[in-house]
């Protein structure tokens, strides 16, 4: 199982978010957590976004990037579909 890090930003909109939004985002972190890589829900990024993965819940994103030497997750943003990947 990896460790998880939540980046400043999407720290914050997940403290906004509603108690039935946080526990299907939980699951979803949890999932992360136990295999980042094999999901249904999971995408390889292209682009600016090189080197990470989403993970589709819904209309909402989790961006998030891997590093296995370090056994941990790197969660760089959370949010909606449309404004997730805006910098």
């Amino acid at each position: 199982m990896f460790n998880l890090s939540l980046h400043k930003r999407a720290l914050k909109i997940y403290d906004k978010f509603n108690s039935k939004t946080v526990a299907r985002v939980n699951n979803a972190l949890d999932n992360i957590a136990k295999n980042p890589f094999d999901h249904t829900h999971t995408k390889k990024l292209k682009g600016e976004f090189e080197g990470s993965y989403r993970y589709r819940l819904g209309g909402l994103r989790i961006v998030y990037s891997v590093n296995l030497e370090k056994n941990t997750i790197f969660v760089e943003a959370i949010g909606a579909r449309g404004d997730v990947y805006k910098g």
